[in-house]
């Protein structure tokens, strides 16, 4: 079973350290979790617009609970780029953060959490989702055209595992980290903390500004 179907085995354990320093339990991760995953309700595309946030982890979870595929977007793509990634793949959702909603997408509001929205689009969606597919990355490419990346569960699962066992990551380590979710990387540091039960210390502070070591610091990193 994926790992992202278990974490309510962590119950209270701190999932999530937001910068006001806010703690975030697994169980409240699953409900938002749970909660996005059960308005969309069937198994489609969805545009994931992210940042380092509950918000937008909550709803990656939550989608992959419900084997919903998120592709996973750059908040500050460029707007040509994401006009063609919508044209090229028709998504039947875009969760994004509530700032970045514009009326020139296709879909009206069903759903808020906190900073995010939920926006149900009107493509109609022509093609079937392998059902291996689990998440789609986006790059640019060599050309700068739209172009996808596909991770299986299996590919998740096993990645995570051999992260997990070679850097020893622990229940009891908080990472911190400036990559953002729409990297392998930055994805890559959810993955390997969430399945062990530890905690991600969130935040969009580069290593260059000082509340990033001082947020470092209060709230007791492990590692960055």
């Amino acid at each position: 079973m994926a790992f992202w179907n278990e974490l309510e085995q962590y119950g209270e354990r701190t999932a999530l350290i937001t910068e006001d320093g806010k703690a975030v339990s697994y169980e409240t991760l699953v409900r938002q979790a749970d909660q996005l995953g059960a308005i969309i309700g069937e198994r489609c595309l969805v545009f994931l617009m992210c940042r380092s946030c509950v918000e937008a982890i909550a709803g990656y979870i939550g989608l992959l609970r419900h084997r919903i595929v998120p592709v996973m977007i750059a908040e500050h793509i460029a707007e040509e780029l994401l006009n063609g990634l919508m044209e090229a793949y028709h998504p039947a959702y875009f969760y994004l953060p509530t700032k970045h909603v514009s009326p020139a997408f296709p879909g009206v509001s069903v759903w808020e959490n906190g900073t995010y929205t939920l926006l149900k689009l009107t493509f109609s969606q022509d093609y079937a989702l392998g059902e291996e597919l689990a998440v789609l990355l986006t790059t640019s490419g060599g050309t700068g055209s739209p172009k996808l990346v596909r991770q299986s569960e299996e590919n998740i699962e096993e990645n995570t595992r051999s992260i997990v066992e070679y850097l020893g990551i622990r229940a009891d380590d908080r990472a911190i980290t400036t990559l953002p979710m729409s990297y392998t990387y930055g994805l890559s540091i959810i993955h390997t903390h969430l399945v062990q039960g530890a905690a991600i210390i969130l935040t969009e502070a580069t290593m260059m500004d000082k509340r990033f070591w001082t947020l470092l610091r209060e709230q007791r990193a492990t590692t960055f």
